[in-house]
């Protein structure tokens, strides 16, 4: 018996959307008007990372977002009832997932007893570059780098995570108590392996001296903190099936199972908490949610997270000398300055920080053309709040506080998907731009004050000092001038 013509176009439709929804896929997605724009951040703020995980959040009308959808979650059948058109960017991660995995076997094949044209010669102990390391491996690296570096850096730990694992780093220059600090952080996301890549890169440039001719000044005059995994358990989880797009893809930390309602009335229990949302600025106001299976979930209460605990309190300890941080993301090639909470937010010394984000824009653009934005959220992509940098600006009084969001462009459809190929240019260039926030934390260091003026002009000054020990670092300019003596300005 012969099937009629519109039965076999209901099968052949039928069978091509099982076939849609049985993959992850990644939709590229433009609102056209305020009703879509916020149906896609309701989908965003309520709906679980396993049903729509954003890459690239709403932001404006006509602005462009990407999110993959999950086999079985309904996206699809979702955006059509809100009539939301959209595009397919990526028809199946997995299958890309795949393809970037055999490429990094083939370069750690590369690896096996020969050095790369493009991969430095890393410190005794370093980790070979341009191919990604497990936690573990990258610990016990920092270890050994510290112990072979004759003293110049210090192997430290900040914290302990949810699922017992250290949160490691480096220490690098000879501290005498009152030297300028910069902070370095990355990873702080999970599914950001290019940034891990790159503040490893970082270390590697800070001891090997002979890589760049800048560093010594660095480190004689700075004392340079480097986080390269601030988030350890997310991390590890990424790399449970590199293939498996509901593992590489995860966001939060691992933080203990939180149950709720979700917005359709069923109890959802689901564990992790966006780490970038759970700082004590603004906290909740904007760009995150109170939705615990949310990808932006910022948590019960500001810094309830053991990784963001231990950031707060490496930042506490050394307050008053803290003049520079840079968190490491990806991606969108954005420099991104205080204050992201809302638009038209601006620390006082705005303009010293527009000034240098612009410079190091142009820096990073030289090496291989790449083009970043620099602004705030609001101005350059989206607002949130309860960031880490928002947070250093306003309650640590950092004055070079950014946000960098590395390669590739928001337009890119494996934005968190690094070709092998492209992780030591990624992080070349970002160090040219880093650079520039080094050289205006250097310019802006006090040149030390002849004997003749080496007094101090107030009979109060060591009074001063005992009852508040940071004082000479938090007011340096009226305590250069009264107690310069006190506070060994000489």
């Amino acid at each position: 018996m012969s099937t009629s013509p519109l039965l076999t176009l209901l099968f052949v439709s039928i069978f091509s959307f099982v076939q849609s929804i049985s993959k992850y896929r990644v939709l590229s997605i433009v609102p056209r008007d305020e009703f879509q724009l916020h149906k896609l951040r309701s989908l965003r703020e309520k709906f679980p990372q396993d049903f729509s995980d954003f890459w690239l959040p709403p932001s404006s009308v006509n602005g462009s977002t990407h999110v993959m959808a999950s086999p079985g979650s309904n996206l699809e059948r979702l955006l059509h009832k809100w009539n939301i058109s959209y595009d397919t960017m990526l028809d199946d991660v997995e299958k890309d997932l795949i393809s970037n995995s055999l490429l990094f076997k083939k370069r750690e094949i590369a690896l096996n007893g020969t050095r790369l044209k493009d991969d430095l010669s890393v410190p005794f102990g370093g980790l070979p570059l341009g191919v990604y390391h497990g936690y573990t491996a990258i610990s016990d690296s920092l270890q050994r780098m510290a112990d072979s570096s004759k003293g110049l850096a210090k192997y430290i730990t900040i914290g302990t995570t949810v699922e017992g694992r250290t949160i490691a780093g480096l220490k690098i220059g000879h501290d005498d108590g009152k030297k300028e600090v910069f902070i370095f952080d990355a990873g702080i996301h999970a599914r950001e392996w290019a940034t891990v890549h790159t503040a490893l890169y970082f270390i590697n440039q800070l001891l090997n001296p002979a890589a760049d001719a800048s560093v010594k000044e660095y480190l004689d005059k700075m004392v340079i903190y480097i986080i390269p995994v601030a988030n350890p358990d997310g991390y590890e989880y990424t790399r449970i099936d590199e293939t498996n797009p509901k593992f590489r893809m995860w966001r939060k930390n691992r933080g203990r199972e939180l149950c709720s309602n979700s917005v359709d009335g069923e109890k959802r229990c689901c564990k992790g908490v966006d780490l970038n949302r759970n700082f004590d600025f603004q906290f909740g106001a904007i760009g995150s949610s109170r939705y615990i299976c949310s990808e932006i979930y910022h948590g019960p209460f500001a810094f309830s997270e053991p990784e963001s605990i231990a950031l707060r309190d490496l930042f506490m300890s050394l307050k008053g000398r803290i003049r520079a941080y840079i968190t490491l993301h990806a991606y969108s090639q954005l420099f991104i300055h205080s204050y992201s909470h809302r638009a038209k937010a601006y620390p006082r010394e705005i303009d010293d920080i527009r000034q240098v984000a612009s410079h190091a824009v142009k820096e990073i653009e030289k090496m291989y053309g790449t083009k970043y934005q620099f602004g705030t959220g609001p101005e350059i992509i989206y607002g949130f709040a309860g960031g880490s940098t928002d947070w250093a600006t306003e309650k640590i009084g950092v004055k070079y506080s950014y946000t960098i969001e590395l390669r590739p462009l928001y337009t890119a459809f494996n934005g968190f998907v690094m070709r092998p190929s492209e992780l030591i240019p990624t992080a070349r260039e970002t160090w040219n731009g880093v650079r520039v926030v080094m050289d205006a934390v250097l310019r802006e260091l006090p040149t030390p004050l002849p004997p003749s003026l080496c007094v101090d002009t107030q009979p109060g000054c060591i009074a001063w000092i005992a009852a508040s020990p940071s004082l000479c670092q938090t007011n340096p300019a009226s305590m250069r001038r009264d107690c310069a003596k006190s506070c060994q300005f000489c």
